[in-house]
């Protein structure tokens, strides 16, 4: 079950620049950077849709909707957030160098997270060599940016 789901983690990690380079594609067909984020959005909503409704994952409770605290519901705010900051970077960084920024935006973030526990997940402090993984990104993230 587990290498299930690092092959499910790892296909979505593949998908995040495949999903950059036809999102701005996207954009240059459509001559903007949000509406081809927004179209991206329409195809994913209608994707998850049919997927619940064909009860993929088993039964949602959705009047556990009523029961999530406020801040359960910015996935979306952030999701916009990555699409048109990737489709607007792209064209001018590259999605090789799109992708090392935002993961090391993402184990900055996570590493918070993770220290303080915050927003009810377990917490996992920060160790040296934790610290060290993320100092190694952020050299990554410089020798892209070198042409």
């Amino acid at each position: 079950m587990r290498n299930w789901i690092f092959a499910l983690v790892a296909l979505a990690g593949a998908a995040i620049p495949f999903q950059s380079v036809v999102n701005s594609r996207l954009k240059n067909a459509v001559d903007s950077p949000l509406m081809s984020a927004l179209v991206s959005f329409a195809v994913g909503a209608v994707t998850l849709l049919i997927l619940v409704l064909c009860g993929v994952t088993g039964r949602p409770r959705l009047a556990g909707l009523a029961e999530a605290p406020w801040w359960a519901y910015l996935g979306g705010l952030c999701g916009a957030l990555i699409v048109s900051a990737a489709v607007i970077a792209l064209p001018r960084i590259g999605a090789g160098s799109v992708v090392v920024i935002s993961i090391f935006g993402q184990l900055v973030c996570a590493m918070i997270l993770d220290h303080f526990g915050l927003l009810g997940i377990p917490r996992f402090p920060l160790t040296a060599t934790r610290l060290l993984g993320v100092i190694l990104v952020f050299v990554g993230v410089i020798l892209t940016q070198r042409r």
